[in-house]
Parts: C-alpha cells; structure tokens; sequence
C-alpha cells in the first residue's frame, strides 16, 4: 500500500487524533524517511507484517528488527526505544492500583510475558490499602536458591515501606501448574516471611491466557 503524499498519516493525527491512525501509519510517523531503495510506508508495511505474524510486538527488539531489510540501525533503535518507553508508561500506570486477589494480578501482568521464553520472577508490593507501590523483576531463570531471592523480597518490602506482598512469575510453556520446586521455594518464603511478620499475600503463576494462584487451590492462606 502506499500514500500519495509522505505527510498524509501526520496530518490525519493532527486533524483527527492519533487514534485514527493504523499500525502502519504510526510506524511510517515514528521513522518519518525510508532508504534509497523502499520507501517509508513499504518499511512500516514490513515490520507490521512481522508483529502480525509474530502477535510479539511488545518484545520486538533490535536483533528481530534489523533483519528487516531498509531497517537501519538507527531506526531499528527508534522503535525499540519506542516500544520500551511505551512498557514504561505502562508500568507507571500501574501504580495506585488496588489489588484486591489474585484475578487483579493476573490481569496487571498476564501481557508481561508474552513472548518471554524463559521463567521470569516478579515481586509486588501493596501498601496498607492494597494500593501497588511497585513491582520488582528480580530473576530471570530457574529458581534454585532461596536463600538469594528472600533477601532481595524482604529488603525491597522495607524499602518500599510496603504492606503485602505478591509473588509473580511465569511458565512460559503455557501451562500455570505449580512444579514441586515452585511449590517448595513458595512454602519456603512464606514461613521466613511469617517469621519476619511480612504478610505474601499468594503466589500466582501466569500461563497462556490462564493462571494458578496458591491461595485459591488452597496451597497457602490469606492473611
């Protein structure tokens, strides 16, 4: 597809709001030139071919990007730091958010790890109120060593003068299902938490589209 005039997309922004834009257009907008030999809106047309078939936008990165031939490395860095400054919003957003049981968890991270094919692990923390403080990526990775990742837990609870915490974290086959090391280290955490008075609310584990959280399958107690 392409456009009669290079300034076509920006003026339908200008009259109309970004929100009348395609993906293509906002692509074209963001690299604003193409190369000697494709034009700008052919390129846009080319990476949002990929986010299609990959239906990964969120994690398109710099090394998927400049296979795409006419991607420079300039532009290549132009979406990427587009996209992570789009997940930062995103995260800033997040704040002041009631938690209120698992559901609300999974709802806030369930986009988080599309994508990601190794297990990540994230801690959020709720003040009195159950409002989100902050959210911790803390490993990435199995989890062998609890004695590392309680300390880190604990330390960022007090620094974030925090109430509750949730443990997060995903299978990246798809499937929710706790194994016997996810049921382990989580028992584990509880009882030194509880020894420390730091309440974890639940451990919720995200799949594709589904979830397992402890509390409801009666693995742990609410406190």
């Amino acid at each position: 597809m392409r456009y009669e005039k290079l300034d076509t997309p920006r003026k339908r922004l200008i009259e109309y709001g970004s929100e009348s834009l395609s993906l293509k257009d906002l692509v074209a907008i963001l690299f604003s030139s193409g190369s000697k030999s494709i034009s700008v809106y052919e390129l846009s047309e080319k990476v949002v071919e990929l986010l299609e078939k990959e239906e990964d936008f969120i994690n398109l990165n710099y090394e998927r990007l400049i296979k795409i031939k006419g991607i420079s490395t300039s532009k290549a860095c132009q979406l990427v730091s587009a996209i992570e400054l789009a997940k930062r919003i995103l995260n800033v957003e997040k704040n002041n958010l009631i938690v209120s049981n698992s559901e609300d968890v999974f709802k806030i991270y369930k986009d988080t790890f599309i994508g990601e094919d190794r297990e990540i692990f994230y801690s959020l923390y709720l003040d009195i109120k159950r409002r989100i403080i902050t959210s911790k990526k803390l490993f990435m990775g199995d989890i062998n060593s609890v004695e590392i990742i309680d300390s880190i837990i604990f330390k960022n609870y007090y620094l974030a003068n925090a109430s509750y915490i949730y443990l997060i974290h995903n299978h990246p086959t798809g499937d929710s299902k706790p194994s016997l090391n996810d049921i382990k280290i989580t028992n584990i955490l509880i009882k030194r938490a509880n020894i420390l008075d730091i309440t974890i609310v639940d451990h919720v584990i995200i799949g594709r589209n589904e979830y397992y959280s402890f509390i409801k399958n009666d693995k742990i107690y609410p406190s």
